[in-house]
């Protein structure tokens, strides 16, 4: 490292924020600087959340950054693992191997007036100085159990899927599923097969939309990486298809406009599915189905 005594910049988190924030300053010549992150490993979220099934709900071609495409995307929804592949290919590929800190819990973060610098402090009780310190934790790495009465009486297996055990076989398990958001339904599929039985419990139904979620063809990688103007139409097309449908739902100024009405309309008609014929299912569908508008669900609505 250029200077030991002073960086320029430290960065918090070595998720997609803390590489980009560092791929950037090493090309806007600006060497002397480090990365910290408390997990043992790059990648941020798709280093802790590596559950069964785990995947990401934005296109591959946008979840990536813009100077560094990748060709070689297998799904429009791409898994944990290849996403983790990814980071760790600009990490290489950049050169930040050399400015990386893992494992490392910072206790304090202060400011100080006399030497202009702020002087971060870690758990062990290492200090160091920078002219610069950018946070890009996220928000997803504390994550959240609910405190449940007698839940110390439970003698079986806890986790959360943030901190999944990767030694879990659920072949032949009676397996509860607390939550119906994302992880939950990305993990529930592919665990429920093998298991017993599983239950989920669910508070508040969500809004789920059919993922069509499909696989690139090897012509189309070997077109993409041969012709990179190809993908770039590709992550428009996606970019604004999105933007089109969603953007006037989400937007305050946008929430009563006809295209927000018809944005909303197409929501939920995809979220309601087909009719079932077996009214025990159709009951159960019925239950997983939110009712509330979308624009509440976004606090759109000026009236709420």
């Amino acid at each position: 490292m250029a200077d030991n005594k002073m960086l320029d910049v430290l960065i918090i988190g070595a998720g997609f924020d803390g590489v980009c924030t560092a791929i950037k300053l090493k090309q806007a010549g600006i060497q002397n600087i480090r990365i910290y992150d408390k997990a043992d490993g790059i990648g941020g979220t798709w280093w802790n959340s590596a559950y069964p099934g785990a995947a990401c709900d934005v296109p591959s071609y946008l979840y990536c950054f813009s100077f560094e495409p990748n060709p070689n995307w297998k799904r429009l929804f791409s898994p944990q693992p290849e996403i983790q592949a990814y980071v760790e290919h600009c990490v290489d590929k950049y050169g930040l191997r050399p400015h990386l800190n893992l494992g490392r819990h910072i206790r304090s973060i202060n400011y100080d007036d006399q030497s202009a610098s702020w002087l971060t402090e870690f758990q062990d009780g290492e200090q160091v100085r920078s002219r610069f310190v950018i946070n890009g934790s996220g928000g997803l790495h504390q994550p959240k159990t609910p405190e449940f009465d007698s839940a110390d009486r439970f003698a079986g297996i806890t986790m959360h899927t943030a901190n999944w055990d990767k030694t879990l076989d659920p072949a032949g398990k009676d397996i509860a599923i607390i939550g119906s958001a994302a992880s939950a339904v990305q993990v529930l599929p592919v665990i429920a097969p093998d298991a017993h039985a599983v239950c989920l419990y669910q508070r508040t139904p969500n809004y789920i939309l059919p993922r069509n979620d499909f696989r690139y063809s090897d012509r189309w990688k070997r077109l993409a990486a041969r012709i990179p103007f190809l993908g770039w139409v590709h992550r428009q097309l996606v970019f604004y298809r999105l933007e089109l449908l969603l953007y006037p739902v989400i937007v305050r100024d946008n929430y009563r406009s006809k295209r927000a009405e018809e944005a909303k309309r197409y929501i939920r008609i995809k979220t309601r599915g087909r009719k079932s014929r077996d009214a025990m299912v159709a009951e159960l569908r019925n239950g997983l189905q939110t009712h509330f508008d979308i624009g509440r669900f976004f606090r759109c609505d000026q009236s709420r």
